[in-house]
């Protein structure tokens, strides 16, 4: 906007609430107040550019000023692009502020001590610099004070009711408010109050079928094409992880602009439409896919894609927590590095005390040792002699086929009931033997499902071996590989593939950070010989295999005596 060198009158409206919206308070300030007339009494233009409406934003708590409509005007003001001599216009005072007294006071004289008037056209009333006197700041703060309280009170009351709600609520007496989700309609009683809620049971089918099919591993556009209703794959997505398909609600209030949880969930608020169990499986198959596909669970690098191979793999050694990667840029103060959660928020323990200082390790470091000693280690030391290998073999063809034999014994059983229920008229003896072949059929699947595990268990002990020895080298080259990358998607996709390998072999690996100071050569008596440390970081690092026992080695990062002409 333009400097204005010509004093003008401008309109303010603000309304707070939809209800005002719907009621009294839009049509008394556009219909009711005649600015050109105002405008016309004051000897100034009307300005018909500039609109300034606040909607939806709380003169209580400041929200008008700090994002609204009157927040710009004031900018306008400061910055001189309003003329002074220029007027504001307001239905009253309340419609500028309803902020605590002192704030509201320095909102208001603050324009006017810019040489902007303000002109409230329910009370006639004109302040301006020059003539602002002992009796307007009187009735000006008794004005600003009461709308102050006013809001006051409303919040306390609103805060008392929605808490009197909310009890009634988890007592199943009335529910909060009539809104719910899209596969869900309201019930009221009488008086018009919502005490439940009665499933669509054509748009629930629906949600539910995007459960299962998630698990199927379809994506989102797939599951949209299976779906009767047009449903956008964003909303899929939404619903996935909605947890009020559980029947849960969490209230939420809007505090400086955004949504903020207020107290705990309440359980069974809605009528659950989705089994606990398929939830809690679709949300794993999706941490799952994610971690399968390099994808990161948190911040760890651009568009969703980790810089970091070893995510959800490092662990701090001196506390458990996850180390995570933190990315400083490439000053000189700046880096790469691994870094224990813990104490990096400086987390406490109930008795106050820091739960962990260890220090932050170079990521570069880390790469380089750790990639030494995969490609170096022999892992056949890892996995059971055989010896132990052949005897859990045999065990698991043992437990085999005693199962597959109880199997037959069971079909045996069902076969002579058929033939017993064909010769029987006896109703009652029938139900009892139909009743009994039910329960051997049961059994039957509990039995085939021990079964398939055996034969899963059996195929990993015979491959164990094979599978880790095959991953060793895929890793080495792929290593060797991301070296060769030259575009940054080629390196993403390189660093998901390794991480991706790596997961194969190794299931963890809990980092030690060093903690004495480092000395990178340090002399020793003994002529011509130093001592030299193999990291400035690390002292030592576990490594857990990705064996049945979960083996695991330590590797202690040691000093090394090197003769000085070596150096």
């Amino acid at each position: 906007m333009e400097n204005q060198s010509t004093p003008k009158v401008y309109s303010y409206i603000r309304i707070s609430t939809g209800k005002q919206r719907e009621g009294d308070g839009l049509r008394r300030q556009t219909e009711d107040i005649d600015y050109e007339k105002i405008a016309k009494s004051l000897d100034l233009p009307l300005d018909n550019e500039l609109k300034l409406v606040d909607e939806g934003f709380s003169g209580f708590t400041g929200e008008n000023r700090t994002k609204g409509a009157l927040g710009y005007f004031e900018t306008l003001i400061n910055d001189g692009k309003i003329a002074e001599g220029s007027v504001l216009v307001i239905e009253m005072l309340d419609r500028l502020t309803r902020q605590a007294l002192l704030e509201a006071v320095h909102l208001m004289t603050g324009i006017l001590l810019k040489g902007v008037g303000i002109y409230t056209a329910a009370d006639k009333q004109y302040y301006t610099k020059d003539t602002f006197d002992v009796g307007q700041l009187v009735l000006s703060a008794i004005i600003l004070q009461t709308g102050h309280e006013e809001s006051l009170k409303k919040t306390i009351r609103g805060r008392a009711n929605w808490r009197v709600k909310r009890e009634k609520s988890e007592k199943g007496e009335e529910k909060l408010s009539k809104i719910c989700p899209l596969w869900l309609e309201p019930v009221t009683n009488k008086n018009g109050k919502t005490i439940s809620f009665k499933i669509k049971k054509d748009i629930a089918a629906e949600v539910r079928m995007m459960f299962q099919l998630k698990l199927e591993g379809l994506g989102n556009k797939r599951i949209a094409d299976r779906l009767t209703r047009n449903w956008p794959p964003s909303t899929i997505q939404r619903y996935i992880h909605d947890r009020r398909v559980l029947g849960e609600y969490q209230p939420h209030s809007k505090q400086s602009g955004k949504r903020k949880e207020i107290g705990n969930k309440i359980i069974n608020y809605y009528p659950p439409i989705v089994e606990k169990e398929l939830f809690e499986a679709v949300q794993e198959h999706i941490l799952d896919w994610k971690e399968r596909h390099g994808y990161h669970v948190g911040r760890n690098g651009s568009n969703g894609v980790h810089s970091n191979v070893f995510v959800k793999i490092v662990k701090c050694g001196e506390c458990g927590s996850a180390m995570h990667y933190d990315n400083k840029g490439d000053t000189s103060k700046g880096g790469k590095y691994l870094r224990c959660y813990s104490a990096k928020r400086a987390l406490k323990d109930e008795n106050g005390n820091r739960i962990c200082r260890a220090r932050s390790v170079r990521y570069q470091d880390f790469f380089e040792l750790f990639f030494k000693y995969i490609e170096e280690v022999d892992l056949s030391k890892f996995i059971n002699d055989k010896d132990e290998l052949k005897k859990q073999i045999s065990e698991n063809e043992l437990k085999i086929s005693a199962e597959k034999f109880r199997v037959r014994q069971l079909e045996d059983q069902v076969s002579n009931l058929i033939d017993t229920i064909s010769t029987t008229r006896n109703k009652v003896v029938r139900n009892k033997l139909e009743l009994k072949i039910e329960k051997i059929i049961e059994e039957q699947t509990d039995l085939s499902k021990v079964i398939n595990n055996l034969n899963l268990e059996l195929y990993s002990l015979r491959n164990e071996s094979k599978k880790l020895k095959s991953s060793q080298k895929e890793i080495t080259k792929a290593r060797e590989y991301l070296e060769t990358a030259t575009s940054e998607e080629e390196k993403i996709n390189r660093r998901k593939k390794l991480h991706q390998l790596i997961g194969n072999v190794v299931n963890g690996v809990e980092i030690y950070p060093r903690k004495e100071p480092y000395v990178r050569n340090m002399p020793i008596d003994e002529p011509g010989v130093i001592v030299h440390m193999e990291s400035r970081y690390i002292k030592k690092f576990k490594v857990i295999f990705n064996t049945k026992e979960r083996n695991n080695t330590i590797v202690t990062l040691k000093r090394y005596r090197v003769p000085i002409k070596e150096m």
